[in-house]
């Protein structure tokens, strides 16, 4: 499968993470595989989750990324079709590219992120991991999607985009309950994945971020567009007090009923949860 890929590694909060972006059905599905603690690995070309899943088994044992990925491969019939890359727990990479594959595929970077691809646009795969170096400090995932879009902005796959995948794995606060999916996104079969993916990472955000630490607000002080918008969430919910609102949205700990104040976050976020839930 022609895939465009990111790998990163996040030292201050110790998480690894995979963006991909694909002509491929459900590539964000098929193709990352993080194991936290252990390693993040893409599989791509002739791609096979089993390739992945054995590099990382080769990490959890101590093999370094280099050794992992040989070992991995070692004896398979398709390797020469196989594009992979790889990280460790401490950001350690690895890059592997069959000489198979088309002559423009090929892995750049190092150490703590790595861009690979296939049937990309020329200048794509650079691009992708210069959108991430040059990204604003924050999140892992964020700073993913800024590579990605930096790789689509610049060509991205050659056919075209249908879908694309976030995972990042990590001790951040995690919804699903597993510190190997703290964001798990994927778009599918969609004129625009990441755009849809970036809409889907604003309602993660604003639902599995931990509240806000800066100064909450009043919601008098909104702009008429947000104000129109939480009006609308309330006449939906059938509710006359703001927080049944947010309760009835999952968003409690977003609202301070004893102030009657609102998390910052919100106001930022509010258009793709609007979207989301209209869709």
């Amino acid at each position: 499968m022609s895939t465009l890929s990111l790998l990163a590694f996040d030292p201050e909060s110790v998480s690894l993470g995979c963006g991909v972006q694909s002509n491929y059905l459900a590539v964000g599905a098929i193709v990352p595989l993080v194991r936290t603690g252990v390693g993040a690995v893409v599989a791509q070309g002739v791609g096979d989750p089993n390739i992945a899943r054995r590099v990382l088994d080769g990490l959890s044992r101590g093999r370094s990324p280099g050794d992992a990925l040989e070992a991995a491969l070692h004896g398979d019939p398709l390797k020469h079709q196989r594009q992979l890359a790889v990280l460790n727990s401490t950001g350690q990479s690895a890059a592997f590219t069959g000489d198979e594959c088309r002559p423009e595929a090929k892995a750049i970077g190092g150490d703590g992120v790595v861009a690979i691809g296939n049937l990309a646009v020329e200048g794509a795969i650079a691009a992708s991991l210069g959108g991430f170096v040059s990204a604003p400090d924050g999140a892992l995932a964020r700073r993913l999607l800024a590579g990605m879009l930096a790789g689509s902005a610049a060509g991205g796959d050659r056919r075209g985009a249908l879908a694309a995948g976030l995972l990042v794995g990590g001790a951040r606060f995690s919804h699903v309950g597993a510190p190997d999916r703290a964001v798990d996104l994927r778009a599918d079969a969609s004129a625009l994945p990441l755009n849809d993916l970036a809409r889907m990472l604003d309602v993660h955000e604003l639902y599995y971020d931990p509240p806000s630490p800066a100064p909450w607000l009043d919601r008098a002080g909104f702009d008429d567009g947000t104000q129109a918008l939480l009006s609308g969430f309330m006449k939906a919910a059938g509710e006359s007090d703001w927080r049944d609102v947010f309760e009835s949205l999952n968003l409690a700990h977003r609202y301070d009923a004893q102030r009657d104040l609102i998390d910052p976050l919100v106001p930022s976020r509010l258009r793709s949860l609007a979207l989301s839930m209209a869709t």
